[in-house]
């Protein structure tokens, strides 16, 4: 899955969240406004945020969009490569222990032969 920006308003507020194959993680909050609702209601992928072309119609809109790609620079950064490294340990861990089981068992093996 592709990283997605998606919005859930509340009183008078958006807050933006990055979703993707590791999960869903909080960005930031701006008051709410027609125009910026209305463009990330059903969440726009970051590409489709890169290839953004109607600059100067809604000036919301724009400093919105200029301001996301540092705010998914830093979650993936700080967010999901913590996730990445925790399972990438996690299974180590399960092919060191299964590794681990394996040669107490071949060592009983010999002992008993």
């Amino acid at each position: 899955m592709k990283n997605q920006v998606i919005i859930k308003s509340g009183v008078n507020t958006l807050n933006f969240y990055l979703t993707n194959q590791y999960g869903t993680y909080y960005m930031f909050t701006q008051a709410y406004t027609p125009g910026v609702y209305d463009y990330f209601r059903r969440g726009r992928s970051e590409n489709e945020i890169r290839s953004f072309r109607n600059w100067n119609q809604n000036p919301r809109v724009d400093k919105t969009i200029e301001k996301l790609p540092g705010y998914i620079r830093y979650v993936m950064r700080e967010y999901v490569m913590e996730d990445m490294e925790a399972q990438r340990s996690r299974r180590e861990e399960r092919r060191s222990r299964s590794s681990r089981e394996a040669y107490r068992e071949e060592y009983a093996e010999r002992e008993a032969a």
